[in-house]
């Protein structure tokens, strides 16, 4: 009877590379599918069982235990065609020459299968992908993007580029599909791709969708218009105690809507400051307009929201300023000495009186401040 014919493996088949670095054994079985191959130990550093393959084309994986028993021993890999009716199916028997571990070297053999799921042919066949939308031309606000993709075995992961880099983060997951904020990027012209990938490492991008961005600018507020005074920090210093209360007078330079009064105070600050605008009387102040407090302040400029309050072009106002009584401190401010004021004291104040209350009239005019739209 003829003996029958096993196979041969051809020059072309064998491939010098090496093993993953962490595979370290005596004496692996080798086993061979095609271009693809597999080793087999005895027992790995840790004494235990497992494998590592190369899948054609690709780097060999790493190891992979098939148990965690000790088996210091051999492993014996066969694939038996009279017995075994699936062929993907890998025999392995591997045995522990010292199962009872008291050197009575009792042997005990054990068997595994390793399934085509633990050991994989090689897949060379990159996945497909088209971008669905948006189609080429102009996009605005949050455009939708989506992709098709499919392999012949599975696709693993779907990644948007916009302009090469990514645009999100990698989908894992049919259906395909990411919200982009076209206002994240400048108007123009724009580029987007997708790129799938499978298990085996296989990927592929797809054709380039040009888009245009074109998002509506919303220009930035007009800068604070000055109405009265100016950022110029006066030379004479002066200051008041806490319940004398003292106003002065300032021209509107320009008609506006007055929301903001700056003023600049010199180190100590108070506890708290008051400041108001009046209306004129003709020599004094009039009639209180608007005011505010702050109880948070610094040396230099501080800034008080005031208004909205109406201000005519040409007209006087009086700017006060009031320590209210109780508070700590004096404040201490920067005035001109050149133009009129208005001086209201000894009487304790706790807030700024609705209707100027008399007192004397000097020239300590103006006071370091200004108001702004």
């Amino acid at each position: 009877m003829p003996r029958p014919r096993i196979g041969r493996i051809s020059a072309t088949t064998i491939r010098p590379v090496a093993t993953a670095p962490d595979f370290l054994t005596h004496t692996p079985q080798i086993f061979m599918r095609g271009d693809d191959v597999y080793a087999f130990n005895g027992h790995d550093t840790d004494i235990n069982f497992g494998y590592a393959y190369q899948l054609s084309g690709q780097p060999w994986s790493a190891a992979t235990k098939l148990t965690t028993l000790f088996a210091d021993g051999s492993a014996n890999i066969r694939w038996d065609p009279l017995h075994e009716t699936d062929s993907s199916i890998i025999d392995a028997a591997f045995f522990n020459e010292d199962r009872l571990e008291n050197d009575s070297f009792l042997p005990e053999l054990y068997y595994r299968a390793v399934t085509p799921s633990t050991a994989p042919a090689g897949d060379t066949t990159p996945p497909s992908v088209s971008l669905t939308a948006p189609a080429a031309g102009i996009v605005s606000g949050t455009t939708t993007v989506s992709a098709t993709a499919s392999d012949n075995v599975g696709v693993v992961g779907l990644q948007f580029k916009l302009d090469g880099g990514t645009l999100g983060s990698e989908l894992t997951a049919s259906p395909y599909g990411y919200s982009w904020d076209t206002t994240s990027v400048a108007n123009g012209t724009h580029t987007l791709t997708a790129s799938a990938r499978d298990a085996a490492g296989n990927s592929t991008t797809s054709a380039t969708v040009t888009v245009d961005v074109e998002n509506t600018v919303t220009p930035p507020p007009p800068p604070p218009a000055t109405l009265f005074g100016d950022s110029t920090i006066l030379t004479h210093l002066d200051n008041n105690v806490a319940g004398d209360v003292e106003a002065f007078a300032v021209n509107a330079t320009s008609s506006g809507s007055l929301a903001h009064l700056s003023v600049y105070l010199d180190s100590p600050v108070p506890s708290s400051l008051a400041v108001g605008l009046y209306s004129d009387s003709g020599t004094a102040p009039a009639t209180l307009v608007a005011s505010k407090s702050l109880s948070t302040l610094a040396s230099g400029w501080n800034s008080f929201d005031l208004g909205p309050v109406a201000l005519t072009a040409g007209a006087r106002y009086w700017v006060a300023l009031l320590v209210p009584s109780g508070a700590t401190g004096v404040v201490n401010f920067r005035d001109g000495h050149t133009g009129p004021s208005a001086f209201y004291g000894g009487h304790g104040l706790s807030a700024l009186p609705p209707v100027w209350p008399g007192g004397s009239t000097s020239n300590d005019g103006p006071a370091s401040s200004y108001g702004t739209t």
